[in-house]
C-alpha cells in the first residue's frame, strides 16, 4: 500500500488492516521525497501509525532536484520505487479516490488528451511485473474523512497541497469549487464520463490485437510488415497500444506523428530514429525496436541468486520456466547474466564460435547487440537469451531444464 500518511492513504491502511485474512498480507510503503521540512518528521508519524496497527513498513528517502515540474518528478520517482518492488502475484494498493478522478479527466483534458487519457484513473493496471489497484475510486473524499473522523485517525496535512501554482491544487481550490456551484454533481458526472472512455479504449485494444496478433505477447520489437496495409488510424491505434504494452509515457502529438512519417513510411535501409524522454524507438528492416533508457550498463554483472526465481534487473525481467528441453542449471550452478563485452565464444552444432560472427548471421542490428542478455554458468557463456543456448547447456528429458525468456521492463507511465 502506498503510505504518505495523508487522509486518504491513512483510510487505507487502517481499513484493509481490520480484514484478518488481508492484514497479513500487507506492506505500507512509505516515500520521503525530501522536499518539506517536515518531510522526515511525517516518516516517523507514518511508522508510528504502521506500528500502532501492527503493519509492515518499508520507508524510502529521495533526494529530488528542484525542477520546474517538481510534480511530475516526484510521481515518477515513487513509481520507479514501486515497480522495483512488485513481482509476481503481488499488488500496489493507492488511496485515490472519486474527487481525484474528476480532477485527472480536467487536467488531461486541458492538455488536449485522447480518449486514453480522458478515461482517467483505472480502478486497475499493470505496473512493472504486477498490478496497481484503487479501492476508493468510488468514494468521494467527504466520505473518507467521515470515516476518518469517525474512527479518530490522525492524518497528515501537506503544506504544499495548498499551493495553487501547482496545476492540481489550482483546479481543486480555484476552480473545482466554482463549477460546482453551477454543476454540484460534476464529480459523479466526470467519473462517468471517464468510465466511458476506458469502455472506447478497451474497444481500441481489442481492434488493436484484431489488426496485430502479434501484440497477444508484450515485446519490445514490432514487425510492421503486414501493418502498412491498414489505413493511418488503426496504425495509430497499433502504435499506442505497443507503447502502453511496454509502459512508456506517451510522446506529444508531434513526436508521434513522427513514429509513422519517419519510421513507419521510411525505407527499410534507413536509420531513423524517434526519441522522447527516456525513450528510443529505431527501425531495422521491417521492425520497429523500443528502448527505455537507462538501458542496463554495458558492463553490469547480475548474480542471479534465487534462480529459477523471476530475476528483475534493470529495464529487464528474466525468466526461468521449467520444460521438457532446455538449458540445463543445477542447484549449486552459479548463474550471472552479463551483457557484450567482445571476444565471447559460444558452443553450436559442435563448434565453438564467435558471438560478433553470430549475431552478423542473425542479422541482429550493432545497437541492440550489447543491450542482449548473456547467461552464464560457472563462468561459461551458456545462453544467448533469445537465440541459442550452448551445446554444453542443452538437455532434454532430464531434470532442471528450463527455457528461458526476457522481458522488457518499465517503471513509466505513472498513471
Amino acid at each position: 500500500m502506498g503510505f504518505s500518511g495523508g487522509l486518504d492513504s491513512t483510510v487505507l491502511v487502517y481499513a484493509l488492516s481490520q480484514i484478518p485474512k488481508l492484514k497479513k498480507k500487507l506492506i505500507a510503503v512509505h516515500i520521503n521525497h525530501g522536499l518539506s521540512p517536515n518531510a522526515n518528521a511525517w516518516e516517523v508519524h507514518c511508522q508510528q501509525f504502521c506500528q500502532q496497527q501492527k503493519v509492515p513498513l518499508i520507508a524510502y528517502q529521495l533526494r529530488l532536484n528542484i525542477t520546474s515540474n517538481i510534480e511530475k518528478l516526484a510521481r515518477e520517482k515513487r513509481y520507479e520505487v514501486f515497480t522495483t518492488l512488485l513481482r509476481d502475484n503481488t499488488c500496489l494498493l493507492l488511496g485515490h479516490h472519486r474527487d481525484d478522478q474528476a480532477e485527472t479527466l480536467l487536467l488531461q483534458l486541458f492538455r488536449g488528451a485522447g480518449i486514453e487519457g480522458l478515461s482517467a484513473m483505472p480502478a486497475w493496471r499493470s505496473l512493472g511485473q504486477g498490478l496497481i489497484f484503487r479501492p476508493l475510486l468510488d468514494y468521494t473524499r467527504a466520505e473518507i474523512e467521515a470515516f476518518a473522523n469517525d474512527h479518530r485517525l490522525p492524518w497528515i496535512n501537506d503544506e504544499s497541497n495548498e499551493k495553487t501554482h501547482f496545476s492540481r491544487n489550482f483546479l481543486r481550490h480555484t476552480l473545482m469549487p466554482l463549477i460546482k456551484q453551477r454543476w454540484p454533481g460534476i464529480n459523479d458526472n466526470l467519473a462517468r464520463t471517464a468510465a466511458h472512455c476506458q469502455q472506447a479504449q478497451r474497444l481500441l485494444n481489442d481492434l488493436a490485437l484484431i489488426d496485430c496478433p502479434q501484440l497477444q505477447e508484450r515485446s519490445d520489437i514490432l514487425d510492421c510488415a503486414a501493418l502498412l496495409t491498414l489505413d493511418k488510424d488503426r496504425l495509430n491505434n497499433i502504435i499506442r497500444y505497443w507503447l502502453k504494452q511496454n509502459q512508456v509515457t506517451m510522446p506529444d502529438s508531434l513526436t508521434f506523428n513522427r513514429i509513422t512519417s519517419e519510421l513507419l513510411l521510411s525505407r527499410s535501409d534507413a536509420a531513423a530514429v524517434v526519441n522522447w524522454g527516456r525513450v528510443v524507438i529505431r527501425r531495422y528492416k521491417t521492425c520497429l525496436f523500443l528502448e527505455n533508457k537507462p538501458m542496463v550498463p554495458k558492463l553490469s554483472r547480475i548474480a542471479w541468486h534465487d534462480f529459477p526465481e523471476t530475476l528483475v534487473a534493470p529495464a529487464m525481467s528474466i525468466k526461468a520456466i521449467p520444460a521438457p528441453a532446455g538449458i540445463r542449471i543445477l542447484p549449486d550452478d552459479e548463474v550471472e547474466i552479463l551483457f557484450r563485452q567482445g571476444g565471447e565464444q559460444i558452443r553450436l552444432h559442435r563448434q565453438s564460435k564467435s558471438l560478433k560472427k553470430l549475431f552478423q548471421e542473425w542479422q541482429v542490428p550493432q545497437w541492440l547487440r550489447e543491450k542482449i542478455p548473456l547467461l552464464y554458468i560457472n563462468g561459461e557463456l551458456a545462453m544467448v537469451i533469445g537465440y541459442a543456448i550452448s551445446d554444453t547447456f542443452f538437455q532434454k528429458d532430464l531434470p532442471h531444464t528450463y527455457v528461458i525468456e526476457s522481458k522488457p521492463g518499465t517503471s513509466e507511465n505513472p498513471s
